[in-house]
């Protein structure tokens, strides 16, 4: 999974540390309380049941007086089970798994979005719902999720090509109070994958989306480039991509009937082929290669 708090890179994300959403804003639910022993503490997430603003991490831990870190990986205890969700238009719901890995029980939030990562809640406008949105799930415990379209929030999807969201999953850190010589900063783990809404009766099949990319080369004002032109009714992601010796820089996904412009680390040599890996339906990388357009 990538780790970057802004943007969603084109394949399996990796956790981003990011603010912790408002669970009272719209689409938020109240979890179930877990069952414990009599006399037994648990983890404490009743600032849940409080309002707070989306802010920034940063200011956030100023204003508590944290010593800021650069931390060069971040954990995520609650994992998705697959890469990327396919959602077929004659399907009324999905399943999507969640897994707690950590020996600890694990708050988590979800949703879903349409391209914007940073949009607060009442600015999505998706044709889906999940539930629940807000679950606990217990140590080494997994939790499903129900993924129901809901057409007529957005009548107006294409149905002669796909369509491109993005769940997301926060995993919430229980409040923990800080020994009166330490400074304390808590992140919030989040994860975030495609989800790719697919119509009925689309021309082609997507295994046949990559193999009919058509490449070409050029240069420009920032240098050497390599290009993609998807016409399939498909999304394509990308993986990686070279020619002539040289790489793409930042891989990326082509929407159908688009092109991308892909960067290069250096100018390429002579070669007139382009190697490319692309990621299937079940998130795994398949190699191909294509001829440069003439």
């Amino acid at each position: 999974m990538a780790a970057r708090p802004v943007r969603a890179p084109p394949n399996p994300m990796p956790p981003s540390r990011l603010p912790i959403p408002d669970p009272t804003q719209p689409g938020a639910a109240a979890a179930a309380p877990a069952r414990r022993a009599p006399g037994q503490a648990g983890p404490d997430w009743s600032f849940l049941m409080h309002r707070f603003s989306f802010r920034p991490l940063l200011a956030a831990a100023l204003m508590a007086g944290a010593s800021m870190a650069i931390v060069p990986h971040a954990h995520a205890g609650v994992v998705i089970v697959g890469t990327r969700i396919i959602f077929d238009a004659n399907d009324k719901d999905r399943t999507i798994q969640l897994n707690n890995q950590d020996d600890a029980p694990a708050m988590v939030q979800a949703w879903i979005d349409a391209g914007d990562a940073d949009a607060k809640a009442s600015e999505i406008r998706v044709p889906f719902v999940l539930t629940p949105p807000l679950a606990r799930i217990e140590p080494r415990q997994g939790q499903s999720l129900r993924l129901l379209h809901t057409p007529q929030a957005m009548p107006e999807l294409p149905t002669d090509r796909e369509s491109v969201f993005y769940f997301n999953v926060l995993e919430i850190p229980p409040r923990r109070e800080a020994a009166p010589d330490e400074n304390l900063l808590q992140l919030a783990v989040r994860s975030r994958i495609k989800l790719f809404y697919r119509p009925v009766g689309l021309e082609g099949k997507p295994r046949e989306a990559a193999a009919n990319l058509r490449w070409s080369r050029g240069r420009d004002a920032d240098g050497e480039y390599l290009e993609a032109h998807n016409p399939s009714r498909y999304h394509v992601s990308l993986a990686t991509a070279s020619v002539g010796g040289a790489s793409v820089t930042e891989p990326g996904m082509i929407a159908p009937g688009s092109s991308l412009r892909m960067a290069l680390d250096k100018a390429p040599g002579a070669g007139q082929a382009v190697q490319f890996d692309w990621i299937d339906d079940f998130g795994g990388h398949l190699s191909a290669s294509a001829a440069l357009a003439q």
